[in-house]
């Protein structure tokens, strides 16, 4: 009897002491696996003025704010396509966007610095700015005259035109640009003219589904024609001039809307130079006032 006494004090103390033993292997296992973590780990720097950080990885859930500068340490590898890393703020995982973030090693810092930086201006371009894409049709009634009598002569030209803006979210201010083909004809001669324009415009009215500006541009005709279809005789030459106009913008969607604008124009042409037996350089001026509507995108 104490034999078998002695044994089972002996098995009990054996079971014991083998348990102790597997809860210390699975402690250093796991000291093991946040060691190789850590190590994995990598040094960034904070770009953003303050980088927002989140409590998963989709960023749905913001948590706080790390200051621009700051040295943390973030996962070895981008999460959620490359949009994320991981990092340990007071102890928790949490999530910081790529952009506001540049990994400070050798290899590849100047790369993600560069992206880092573009990420950084395209974020601000999209706080700061709105983008206004028109295409449209209109009319544009001018008399023509030229130098080398006083007759004068009404055309109504037809254009179609399209107009890119950028207006600033802070501010009523913008800048446009703007493509146009313009065609008219009286009797047997036929005008035809492409013009391009750039300049500002300043927002009077601005809501959130209409707005009201006013624009102007300098113009830049680089190629116009003459076809008088009788003699079969086609004469190009360029020019330049200037528009003003009032445009009013009515959104339907959040994204589209039309656009109603009136304005008023100078264009004047270089010399073209006619043949027999006028023999001479003669330049047009082709003032005029139009309307036109057009669709409007918005982003």
């Amino acid at each position: 009897m104490r034999i078998l006494k002695s044994l089972y004090i002996l098995l009990k103390n054996s079971s014991k002491a083998a348990c102790f033993l597997f809860n210390i292997l699975i402690l250093f296992i796991l000291v093991g696996i946040c060691s190789n973590k850590v190590m994995a780990a990598k040094k960034g720097k904070v770009t953003a003025m303050k980088a927002v950080i989140y409590a998963d990885p989709l960023r749905s859930a913001p948590i706080g704010f790390i200051s621009q500068g700051k040295m943390i340490s973030v996962g070895d590898k981008p999460l959620n396509k490359g949009q994320v890393y991981s990092v340990v703020v007071k102890g928790k995982l949490a999530f910081i966007s790529a952009s506001d973030v540049f990994l400070v090693d050798k290899k590849g810092e100047k790369a993600q610095m560069s992206s880092a930086k573009f990420e950084r201006y395209r974020e601000v371009a999209k706080d700061f700015y709105k983008y206004y894409l028109q295409s449209g049709l209109g009319m544009y009634s001018s008399t023509v005259s030229n130098d080398l009598n006083d007759s004068e002569q009404s055309y109504t030209f037809n254009e179609f035109s399209l107009k890119g803006d950028r207006a600033y979210k802070v501010s009523r201010f913008g800048l446009g640009v703007s493509l146009a083909y313009l065609q008219g004809s009286q009797a047997d001669t036929i005008l035809r003219a492409n013009k391009i324009g750039i300049g500002p415009n300043f927002q009077l009215l601005r809501f959130k589904n209409f707005q009201l500006k006013l624009a102007a541009k300098a113009l830049a005709i680089p190629w116009v024609q003459i076809e008088i279809e009788s003699s079969k005789t086609k004469l190009n030459s360029y020019g330049y001039g200037a528009e003003a106009e009032i445009d009013v913008d009515i959104f339907l969607t959040k994204l589209m809307g039309i656009s109603l604008s009136a304005g008023t124009r100078i264009l004047n042409t270089l010399g073209f130079d006619y043949p027999s037996p006028v023999n001479r350089e003669i330049s047009y001026d082709l003032s005029g006032s139009y309307l036109q509507g057009a669709f409007v995108i918005r982003y």
